[in-house]
Formats: C-alpha cells, sequence, structure tokens
C-alpha cells in the first residue's frame, strides 16, 4: 500500500514545485515586459499554450476565466521561455546555477510527474529531491527580486531558442 501513499505525496509536491515555478516565471515577466508580459514567452510556445488552453476551453464549459497561458505551461515550456531571456535566466540561477542545471533539475521532474502518471512507484530519493528542490524554490520565490527592464521597444519577442 506504499505506492499510493508516496505517489500521492510525490504528486502533490510536483504540482506544487509546478506552481511555484509558474508563480516565479509570471512574476519575472511582468516585471520585465509589464502588462505585455506574455510577449515575453517565445511565439511559437506562446501559440502552443494558447493552444492548449482553447482546446481545454472547448472541451471544459467550467474553466476558469482567470486562467493565463502560463497555467498551461509544463517545465519543457517554462524552461524555453527562461533561456530565451537572459534576465530570466539571471532570475532561476538561484534555483538551478544555470540553464544547463536547470534543464537538467526540469528532466527530473518531468520523469517524475510521468512515472505518477503511469502508477509506478515513486522512488524515496525522487521524493527526496522533490523536498529539497521545492524548498529551494519557496526560498527563491520568497526573496526580494530586482529587475532591470528593458528599455519600451527594446526587446522584441523572443524566438525559439534552437541548439
Amino acid at each position: 500500500m506504499k505506492k499510493p501513499d508516496i505517489n500521492t505525496d510525490a504528486y502533490r509536491l510536483v504540482g506544487e514545485c509546478l506552481y511555484r515555478i509558474r508563480q516565479l516565471l509570471r512574476e519575472g515577466l511582468r516585471a520585465i515586459h509589464g502588462e505585455n508580459w506574455e510577449n515575453g514567452i517565445p511565439e511559437e510556445r506562446l501559440g502552443f499554450l494558447k493552444q492548449r488552453r482553447s482546446r481545454e476551453a472547448s472541451i471544459n464549459w467550467h474553466l476558469m476565466d482567470t486562467s493565463d497561458v502560463l497555467d498551461y505551461a509544463g517545465f519543457g515550456d517554462i524552461l524555453e521561455a527562461v533561456e530565451a531571456d537572459p534576465q530570466l535566466q539571471q532570475l532561476f540561477a538561484s534555483l538551478a546555477g544555470d540553464v544547463n542545471v536547470l534543464r537538467i533539475r526540469f528532466m527530473e521532474l518531468d520523469t517524475i510527474l510521468s512515472r505518477i502518471a503511469y502508477v509506478s512507484e515513486v522512488a524515496d530519493t525522487e521524493m527526496s529531491f522533490l523536498v529539497s528542490f521545492d524548498d529551494r524554490i519557496r526560498k527563491v520565490v520568497a526573496a526580494p527580486k530586482t529587475f532591470t527592464p528593458a528599455p519600451p521597444g527594446a526587446a522584441p519577442r523572443p524566438s525559439r531558442v534552437t541548439e
């Protein structure tokens, strides 16, 4: 009976991590881009997130009007936005050093989320990772942040980052 209990705890922690990471990204985008914060999301990814929201709205007529596109962003979507903006990279650096480490952490979170979705048991080491990463996210979200906004019109919409 351990699997359902640990998976329930893991699901809660992954959900809280995703929620806080979205919150951090939203806060960073608003500080950098102001009211037009969605312009800080790479155009292709923004279109994909809007499609996700529209698809859900067409199925679920109880959809909340207060949701924005980041409510439909997964770890990979968030990573793409961070990779496209040096100021966001700086914001997320306290969470994972650099973009490459952040990519690894987000892949770990996605892997755990997949294990939960397919009802595979989450290992104790994965739970330890979730607890410590969630604690780190809480501290980053709670810490004061400073941004140097780009001058109006100086930052065009980022395009997709390719390596």
